[in-house]
């Protein structure tokens, strides 16, 4: 199938998925819209009337990353009032804990015994709180060989991850480009008061041709950025794209199709054997082909095996 047809299959899946009470686990590169999917699946879930509460794990120091998901008890250091954590802020919603890769074991082991307990203690309290939130985790990381490595929890991950899901990168989804950029145009357009006329074949054209290592999110920043440069029923042309957008897509350059292809394929198994710490079984499954074919390509696009 298609890209665009994987990517509405997983969102599919995901309907049915919320409808349950199961944990997810969602993987993908940064901007690839692991947060969009995890909101997606609480607005479709019988808590979407709940809270639901975001944390980037990777964002903090372990100690205040800490802080934030159990909440602290007044008196736990000078000056410190009570307030309570992530948890229980989303009480019987959701709990979307963003970059769990990230997570320091010592923390990870804190969060199972949440799960496990069903009930969460303040730092420096005593007593116990509900914490019934579902919980949705996500990450850019190779959690699988981190596992293996003994830096990630097996019995946390299997606690969280009774759905697994990788969202592709947006390099993988041009045909989803021009419907994005259209919707992401009007939105921000709406946002400022103005009325636009769409966007030009040629933007489109380099918007597809990019690279997007930024993905979906680098995508939406760009058009944001140009939306402050129309004027009211302007159209969205090349001039108004970022001098790095219409200069990176010489990158590919004017050649054929072939090489352009070869190019975003060497790009892909570049990225799926890093994301996967240079393990080829992972990154082959990643990208959906077999191990054999995955060293083919590698020998015919001159890939160097990186480092594990």
């Amino acid at each position: 199938p298609s890209v665009e047809a994987e990517v509405q299959q997983i969102y599919d899946e995901a309907e049915r998925v919320a409808r349950g009470d199961v944990g997810v686990m969602i993987y993908g590169e940064s901007g690839t819209g692991k947060e969009v999917l995890a909101r997606f699946i609480h607005a479709s879930s019988p808590r979407a009337q709940q809270p639901l509460v975001a944390i980037n794990c990777a964002s903090l120091p372990r100690d205040l990353l800490e802080a934030e998901l159990f909440g602290v008890e007044r008196g736990v250091a000078t000056g410190v009032e009570a307030r309570p954590g992530k948890f229980e802020a989303a009480d019987s919603g959701t709990l979307f804990l963003d970059e769990i890769g990230d997570m320091a074991p010592e923390t990870q082991a804190k969060i199972l015994r949440v799960l496990q307990e069903g009930e969460v203690f303040r730092l420096g309290g005593h007593t116990p709180r509900p914490a019934r939130a579902r919980v949705i985790a996500a990450t850019n990381r190779p959690i699988h060989k981190m596992i293996t490595d003994g830096t990630f929890r097996s019995d946390l991950f299997h606690r969280i991850a009774t759905w697994e899901v990788e969202l592709p990168p947006l390099r993988r989804r041009r045909g989803d480009i021009p419907n994005l950029a259209v919707h992401m145009l009007a939105r921000e357009a709406q946002n400022m008061g103005l009325h636009v006329r769409g966007i030009s074949r040629a933007a489109l054209k380099l918007l597809q041709r990019y690279r997007w290592p930024g993905n979906i999110r680098q995508l939406k920043n760009e058009i944001s950025r140009a939306v402050l440069f129309l004027e009211d029923g302007e159209l969205l042309d090349t001039s108004r794209l970022s001098a790095g957008i219409r200069g990176a897509t010489e990158a590919y350059g004017s050649g054929s199709l072939t090489a352009i292809l070869e190019a975003v394929e060497r790009e892909e198994i570049t990225a799926a054997l890093d994301a996967a710490g240079g393990d080829t079984q992972l990154a082959a499954e990643r990208l959906k082909m077999s191990r054999p074919t995955l060293y083919r390509r590698i020998k015919s696009l001159g890939i160097r095996m990186p480092k594990s």
